[in-house]
Formats: C-alpha cells, structure tokens, sequence
C-alpha cells in the first residue's frame, strides 16, 4: 500500500512540476491538447473506415466462392 501511494504522489509531483516548467501558456498547450486529439480522432476514423472497408470486400469474395463451390457441386440439369 505504502509503495502505490509513493507512486502516485510521485506522479502527482512530477505532473504538476511538468505544467510549471512547461514551455508554453496553458491556453496554447490546451490549444495543442485539442488539435492532437482532433488528428488522432481523424486518424482513427480513417482507419477504421478502411478496415470496415476490407473487411465487406473480403466477406463479398468468401460469399462469391461460396456460391461458385456450391453450383460446381450441383448436377447439371
């Protein structure tokens, strides 16, 4: 218990001696926060898209196999 409660006053000290030292204004450093999440937000959508994307385009083709198996099998009448 003693070891988690030095981890995380130590955190508590290191993030608060971060914002001290930090180069820029607060607002400017939320501005930055803001803009990195929107690109990443972004960045995720995209890429999500694109798996969803993938992942129709190959469960179009297993569907088309599927079916080409299935009439190769049958007798012609």
């Amino acid at each position: 218990m003693k070891m988690i409660l030095s981890f995380f006053t130590g955190a508590v000290v290191g993030a608060a001696a971060a914002l001290m030292f930090a180069p820029s204004s607060g607002e400017k450093l939320r501005g930055q926060i803001r803009a990195e999440a929107d690109a990443r937000s972004q960045k995720f959508h995209a890429d999500w898209q694109k798996g969803m994307d993938e992942m129709r385009t190959r469960m179009d083709k297993m569907q088309s196999d599927i079916s080409q198996m299935r009439h190769k099998d049958e007798p012609a009448a």
